[in-house]
């Protein structure tokens, strides 16, 4: 483990302010209340963080060195066992790829890794999830661009490798999205990835407890080539994982669309937009149980281009709910977002 470095925290007590789903504009003041006490939501294209709590309070992390605007990837999850989830950030590119965690109950850093070694500066996406059933959440590190497409995962309790794969063909180097679940019921969360650009939206699933490819899907048509983000849930109720994906930047008018497929047989189980259809900046997701129902609910992230928008959808049709901003209406660098994870199947309420 590492010399912590830098960080800095700020009480920023900012609130929620929601506004129509579908669309970017027309933002009402209000302040709705979260069921649990995280909600992470991270800068694409500058280097904060804000942490939610159940009230609509946020602090803000500064994660890395003050005046780095690469971008903050973020997952959440209790890393070291005391029953509070834990923040995870991944650097954007212009630094070395670093992954730092914070102490969910002190917002103070506690671990540190460089996954690709101390040259690479491509930036790093971050999951979380038990990969080896112990009952501890680790960390899961994909390559940003510029890299070969590696995926490594880390021991929550030692930080020691658990395991180290390549998630698709040495040659392509666009960055790995990861997210983790238990999609087989084995126990043990396995783990999805997406390419971040630059080639088809090829969603493939593999095992976390010998890392071989469970199965692979098309997420949106095979010509596009903007990226697709992912994140893991239990959208229908049967106790096992599905998987969301989200649609990257466009520049042919395909909109900001989410698509929720069947962890068991990739079925489409819902297909939507998350924003206005002309919305053309992406989208990122995550996961959580929104209305208590027992089923996790899609979570979306704003991309690059318009206000730095967090909207929740009811799974599994993408039935609409609230959304909010989480930065200043002036920021439009995009938004990655995560929901608290206390256990490898467990994905925890991110609003009520």
């Amino acid at each position: 483990m590492q010399a912590i470095k830098s960080a800095t925290l700020s009480t920023n007590r900012s609130r929620f302010r929601i506004k129509s789903v579908l669309t970017l504009v027309a933002v009402l003041s209000a302040t709705p209340s979260f069921a649990v006490e995280r909600l992470v939501v991270g800068m694409n294209t500058g280097g904060s963080v804000k942490v939610f709590d159940r009230t609509g309070n946020a602090l803000t992390i500064t994660p890395f060195a003050v005046g780095f605007s690469g971008g903050v990837r973020v997952a959440s999850g209790d890393i070291n066992g005391d029953g509070t989830a834990d923040i995870i950030v991944g650097s954007g590119p212009g630094i070395v790829a670093t992954v730092r965690v914070f102490d969910g109950a002190t917002l103070m850093p506690i671990r540190e890794l460089e996954p690709f070694g101390g040259q690479f500066s491509g930036g790093v996406y971050v999951a979380a999830g038990d990969i080896n059933g112990d009952g501890r959440i680790d960390v899961i590190a994909g390559a940003g661009a510029a890299n070969a497409p590696v995926v490594r995962v880390f021991d929550g309790r030692t930080n020691s490798d658990l395991a180290i794969f390549t998630a698709y063909d040495t040659s392509f180097q666009g960055g790995v999205y990861v997210a983790a679940g238990d999609v087989n019921g084995d126990g043990k969360a396995d783990i999805a990835v997406g390419p971040a650009t630059g080639m088809a939206p090829l969603v493939r699933v593999f095992s976390g407890a010998n890392q071989t490819l469970l199965y692979e899907f098309f997420a949106f048509e095979p010509g596009f080539m903007g990226g697709a983000s992912v994140a893991a849930g239990d959208f229908n109720g049967d106790g096992k994982s599905d998987i969301t994906a989200a649609m990257g930047p466009s520049d042919n008018g395909s909109g900001p669309r989410v698509r929720v497929f069947n962890g068991n047989s990739a079925q489409v189980l819902a297909d939507f937009f998350a924003y206005t259809p002309s919305f053309t900046g992406g989208v990122f997701v995550a996961a959580g149980d929104i209305n208590g129902d027992g089923r996790d609910d899609i979570i979306t992230g704003s991309g690059v281009g318009g206000p730095a928008t967090v909207s929740r959808f009811l799974a599994p049709t993408g039935e609409s709910g609230i959304s909010f901003l989480a930065f200043d209406q002036g920021y439009s660098g995009g938004v990655f977002v995560a929901n608290e994870v206390l256990t490898s199947t467990v994905f925890r309420n991110g609003f009520d």
